[in-house]
């Protein structure tokens, strides 16, 4: 039977365009929050956004609801993604609801020269009710070297029919990622987009209040002085999967959040961004630093043993 796959209907709301970038160009900084339902054509399977709704401006909610069982709200602020979407099979108006966060950010670290490693932490917090219809997640934080607005634009095949991609993940280099979804929301996204469906991190069976708390870390090259785009996107979906089952809807609740807690710079290095963020910036000690560190904490067990 068709499946619809949340992250393609995720990515189709990403591929709306927001009205500022075509009007002013594409800005250095920019946050973009997309929710949406769709309907689909059972004899085209053609797939169709409505009811709509979206934000550009930080912390701008953006939010929908069919009144039958399709629901989408999300909000977006530099390193902060939130994102919920919740579907139930009783649903006639929709067959799917999705939500999409987008953030990026003009990125120069000085205070170096030649080439350094900074490293990027960040937590994915959010609750799964799972019900018979399909669900899916997928957090990405990774870097660009162009505006990620001007990315070539790819397709996803979906029921023989060509979706739009705009911020095409696989031309961002990824730092630290996550997938998480229902087994058949994996299964249609491995038919539907091949190799290009991202790995799942985790699989969820049916049942309510599933927590999902994953710390990621990863690092990235950079060169001193030169800009590049620090790219974070989180998308959530829940769909239709035309099944016989009881009853019940399937909710995807990150609305807490996909978080970048820090960036972890070299010794003496510089951190600036076009948004003016306030981004949690620390230094990797010098060995002399480490090593009087080291000598501290054998001080204080040589405190405590001589106490005890």
């Amino acid at each position: 039977m068709n499946k619809i796959t949340p992250l393609a209907l995720a990515a189709l709301c990403v591929s709306s365009t927001p009205a500022w970038a075509i009007s002013v160009g594409y800005p250095d900084h920019g946050v973009v929050s997309v929710a949406a339902t769709a309907t689909m054509d059972p004899t085209t399977g053609t797939l169709t956004l409505n009811n709509v709704d979206t934000a550009v401006t930080r912390n701008g909610l953006a939010s929908v609801n069919d009144n039958l069982g399709g629901v989408a709200t999300t909000s977006t602020d530099y390193g902060l993604n939130h994102a919920y979407a919740s579907y139930a099979n009783t649903d006639t108006n929709s067959v799917a609801s999705a939500a999409a966060s987008l953030w990026y950010d003009q990125i120069t670290i000085t205070g170096g020269s030649g080439t350094g490693t900074a490293t990027l932490k960040a937590s994915l917090n959010g609750t799964t009710d799972v019900g018979a219809p399909d669900g899916a997640a997928f957090y990405v934080l990774g870097t660009s070297a162009v505006n990620p607005m001007t990315l070539t634009s790819s397709t996803i095949s979906f029921n023989s029919v060509s979706l739009p991609l705009s911020v095409d993940t696989s031309q961002l280099t990824t730092v630290a990622s996550y997938a998480v979804g229902t087994q058949g929301a994996a299964t249609a996204c491995t038919s539907q987009l091949g190799n290009t469906c991202p790995t799942f991190n985790q699989i969820l069976g049916t049942g309510t209040g599933q927590a999902i708390q994953a710390n990621l870390a990863g690092s990235l090259s950079f060169t001193y002085g030169q800009s590049f785009y620090l790219v974070g996107l989180l998308t959530t979906g829940a769909g239709q999967n035309f099944s016989t089952a009881t009853p019940a809807t399937t909710t995807f609740d990150f609305s807490n959040t996909g978080l970048l807690n820090q960036i972890v710079l070299p010794q003496g290095a510089i951190l600036s961004d076009a948004s003016g963020t306030i981004y949690n910036v620390a230094a990797v000690p010098e060995p002399a630093e480490w090593l009087t560190l080291v000598a501290g904490l054998g001080l204080v067990g040589l405190v405590a043993r001589r106490r005890a």
